[in-house]
């Protein structure tokens, strides 16, 4: 089985490709804008699976046709529903489930709708909108950038029904939204475009009708459209024709669960978008809304905020510590694994996040020229539960954190959160730190590791580079700001 199994892959370059490649100002999370929302969603969840549980159409199907249609005619009904409804409304959240210690974890986000005629308000993950015939206004509720550093954009709004582009016109905005769970809400699509879910029935699939459920005590028809071993769940109030939930395939996290026998087990990954209170009915009282933030800075588009200032630990010597990997042949101290200048450590811990960051990180390890295999390793720091669920054949040594020479754990000695990948030079220094390992932030990690070989002093470049980044946005702002007051 693969490390890891990622249809966007193709759209980027070979990982061989990615170790030096022209320079990025700015790396971004994953980013996937596609026409189709099927396709979006696939592309986002899909970086943390490396392959699918079989859900064929027939396995659980009793109906041929449903008010006189097949399930084919059935969904484009439904969906024709949406596109001419003048209201619309829900309560949506989209749920990932994982197993993790023998217990089922959730991860829940908003991602819901409001919309009645010319009026719609939007809350995916932390972005909320509010278009109406007089504005558009667009925020972000996140604390760990001030709610992005209290940028709120205000533009003028088309009247009439409300255009999905225009509305995700902004280029954050529109990242930040596709960044989510699911990627972008589908009732949008739904509601506004053109021909919804055209590529759905353009493409080679099997659409039938599946086993009838309950959904909020509303009795349910199921549509399964099949794609390859892929099957997507659409639950259908029959009464109303609104859609109440959508099922995606099951994933198959790339870990194993290591026993005695040496069996293994793969944990599936269960993603399902929950709308409840979804109705077509005209609503008596506008939503409650996320308040603007305190201090609104008021732009006509967001302003890309600069990096984060590097982090206080950057440059920073380490304390002495001394490890062996679990096959008690590699030996890592403050200053690295023997015989290489740089070491790459990741601190992977039991959360699906970090092992999405092991998969990438080996991915890139396996890809790395033989040349620069003579002056970096990669090493994997993990705790007990984290390694069960790692490969045996995992390429990186894997380090089980414990206390060590100092009294404390790598972790701890290190500095180090959890997720993060940290760099150390074979003079015990910090030379890089990232909070996690992406698809897209390969070709950056690439750069950095080739400036570093080079002779490159990183910690000084990024802290220069910071403040000039830093100085650069708040000029771009203040004018910004100041362009909105006068308008």
């Amino acid at each position: 089985m693969p490390l890891i199994d990622i249809p966007v892959i193709a759209l980027l370059p070979p990982l061989s490709a990615t170790i030096r490649s022209p320079q990025s100002k700015r790396p971004f999370r994953c980013v996937i804008v596609a026409s189709g929302w099927l396709a979006v969603v696939l592309s986002v969840v899909l970086t943390i699976g490396c392959g699918r549980q079989s859900d064929r159409v027939g396995e659980d199907s009793i109906l041929t046709e449903h008010q006189g249609m097949n399930a084919e005619q059935f969904l484009r009904s439904v969906f024709s529903r949406y596109r001419n409804a003048e209201s619309y409304r829900d309560r949506g959240q989209v749920r990932l489930n994982y197993r993790s210690g023998g217990k089922t974890q959730s991860e829940v986000a908003p991602l819901s709708v409001w919309f009645d005629r010319d009026s719609l308000y939007l809350n995916a993950y932390d972005v909320h909108l509010r278009s109406t015939p007089q504005n558009l206004t667009a925020w972000i509720t996140d604390p760990t950038t001030r709610n992005f550093d209290s940028q709120v954009v205000r533009t003028d709004s088309q009247s009439g029904r409300p255009a999905i582009h225009a509305m995700l016109s902004d280029t954050v905005l529109r990242e930040r939204i596709a960044a989510g769970l699911a990627g972008p809400p589908p009732q949008l699509e739904w509601l506004f475009a053109a021909e919804p879910m055209e590529r759905l029935f353009d493409g080679p699939y099997q659409i039938a009708f599946g086993k009838p459920v309950t959904f909020e005590q509303q009795e349910c028809v199921v549509v399964v459209v099949q794609a390859d071993e892929d099957a997507y769940r659409f639950a259908i109030e029959e009464r109303s024709g609104v859609i109440r939930q959508v099922q995606l395939p099951s994933l198959r996290a790339p870990v194993r669960y290591q026993t005695a026998g040496d069996a293994s087990e793969s944990s599936p990954i269960r993603l399902t978008l929950d709308l409840a209170g979804a109705t077509f009915e005209s609503p008596q009282d506008q939503p409650t809304l996320e308040p603007l933030p305190r201090l609104p800075r008021f732009v006509s588009h967001f302003i890309p905020l600069p990096p984060d200032q590097p982090s206080e630990t950057l440059d920073t010597r380490l304390a002495s510590f001394k490890i062996r990997d679990q096959s008690g042949r590699i030996t890592m101290t403050h200053r690295g694994i023997d015989g290489v200048d740089f070491t790459l450590l990741l601190f992977a811990n039991d959360r699906p996040s970090d092992l999405v960051s092991a998969a990438n990180l080996i991915q890139w390890a396996v890809a790395m020229p033989a040349d620069m295999r003579t002056k970096v390793a990669v090493g994997i720091v993990t705790d007990e539960t984290a390694f069960r669920r790692l490969p045996r054949d995992c390429p990186a040594p894997l380090f089980i954190d414990a206390e060590v020479d100092t009294g404390v754990t790598v972790q701890q000695t290190v500095g180090a959160a959890s997720g993060q990948l940290v760099v150390i030079s074979r003079d015990a220094r910090i030379v890089w730190i990232q909070d996690s390992v992406s698809i897209d932030s390969i070709a950056r990690l690439g750069r950095v590791v080739g400036d570093l070989i080079d002779g490159v002093d990183v910690p000084a470049r990024l802290r220069s580079q910071w403040q000039s980044d830093e100085s650069t946005y708040q000029s771009v702002l203040n004018a910004e700001v100041a362009r909105q007051q006068q308008h």
